[in-house]
């Protein structure tokens, strides 16, 4: 079985291992009991009326499933925040088969999960189900969420237009200063959470945001990187009216790899992707003897190859995290290759420079991982050399073990 087949079995298999570690929260039944409990944090399609959430007492008990259906409130604590309510709704999806004449929304009660995005004088709450999107806000503790009013219709002429209500009611409701301009604000999370941050604090009011991405922006890792790799080239020389077609098999060879790689996290807590660079240079030596001519030239020559290669990559890398803080990884990406003075050498004739190409190669690799140390496999198999002009054709496979270590 190749390799890359055995990497796609393994990201089956550890994706039910585990995706987000389990964090502190809390969540409301329907009849107003409270439970204090560690919770899965993960992507919830809130709501979709069959969907769970996975929560345990400790941290060695067994997960247990439980419907949203039948709660009214469940918070991750300082991350995310969900509570149920009965509102006045419209939720159209604003898509072009989906637009009306009517300038006004329909609005009709409804009981909806709203998110809490920003917490305090005024409340900043978001529903979102599949393309749907809408924010709903308060500015009294005692008051119902209100949904923030915006909807497209065509007009008389046939044209679309846009009633942009919610820039009224916040221009009535949540005008504190001058400063506090609304006919520039666009309805979308970041624009509402720029607004509501201005208000609460012109109104001298304390805040809190509950945005996953806002209270945890985006990371940078920086690790030393080294290993061991296990290299096997094979040249295939095509055939002609003066040579033989022949094969020179230069077979296995270790080498040492030393680097750094750059690590981005979107975002800084629980991120389950990442993308990652780790430049290096790589060199493959060998000289094997062969029959190279034709005929009655045929005569055993040494040919040598000294390969050298600059390889720049792109990855992403998924985690999987497990119960005790470490976390397994998949990671596909491109390698970058470009040569850096490979040449090949015949005994008898001067040195000749390699035509080996710039190319991209797709790179998996399988990762597990602990505090700052890092253990990586990767895989790679690549044709060195230029495509059907060549007269060279190539096997050149490695398989590289790597350890990093975080530095910050």
């Amino acid at each position: 079985m190749k390799l890359k087949s055995v990497v796609i079995i393994l990201f089956i298999g550890l994706n039910t291992i585990g995706q987000i570690k389990y964090e502190k929260g809390y969540f409301i039944t329907n009849e107003g009991i409270k439970t204090e409990c560690l919770i899965k944090n993960e992507n919830w399609d809130i709501n979709d009326n069959n969907s769970e959430f996975t929560f345990k007492s400790d941290v060695n008990s067994n997960g247990t499933n439980k419907k949203f259906n039948d709660i009214k409130e469940i918070s991750i604590y300082n991350i995310v925040e969900y509570k149920k309510f009965l509102v006045d709704a419209y939720l159209s999806e604003n898509s072009i088969s989906d637009i009306d004449a009517q300038r006004i929304p329909k609005l009709q009660k409804t009981t909806l999960f709203l998110k809490l995005i920003l917490k305090g004088k005024a409340s900043l709450y978001h529903y979102k189900q599949g393309v749907i999107s809408r924010f709903f806000y308060t500015y009294d503790d005692s008051m119902n969420p209100e949904q923030l009013i915006f909807k497209k219709y065509f007009s008389q002429k046939n044209t679309i237009r846009k009633n942009e209500k919610y820039k009224y009611q916040l221009k009535k409701n949540l005008a504190c200063s001058s400063k506090n301009d609304t006919d520039k604000i666009n309805y979308n999370k970041s624009d509402l959470i720029k607004y509501f941050i201005s208000y609460n604090k012109c109104s001298k009011e304390e805040y809190k945001i509950f945005d996953e991405f806002k209270k945890n922006p985006a990371k940078i890792k920086f690790k030393i990187k080294s290993g061991i790799s296990s290299s096997s080239l094979i040249l295939n020389r095509g055939g002609d009216i003066f040579e033989f077609k022949y094969d020179v098999d230069y077979g296995n060879k270790i080498n040492i790899l030393f680097g750094f790689e750059l690590e981005f996290f979107p975002n800084s807590k629980g991120s389950k992707w990442s993308f990652y660079t780790d430049p290096h240079y790589r060199s493959f030596k060998g000289t094997k003897n062969v029959k190279t001519g034709a005929g009655a030239s045929t005569l055993p020559e040494n040919v040598s190859i000294d390969l050298k290669q600059i390889i720049i990559p792109l990855n992403t890398r998924h985690y999987f995290y497990l119960n005790n803080g470490s976390k397994f990884s998949l990671s596909l990406g491109a390698n970058f290759n470009f040569d850096a003075g490979s040449s090949l050498i015949f005994e008898k004739s001067t040195p000749t420079t390699a035509n080996i190409k710039p190319h991209i190669t797709l790179i998996p690799g399988l990762g597990y991982h602990f505090n700052k140390l890092s253990f990586e496999l990767k895989y790679l198999s690549t044709n060195i050399f230029e495509g059907p002009s060549s007269s060279w054709d190539s096997n050149y496979n490695n398989i590289d073990f790597l350890i990093s270590y975080d530095l910050f």
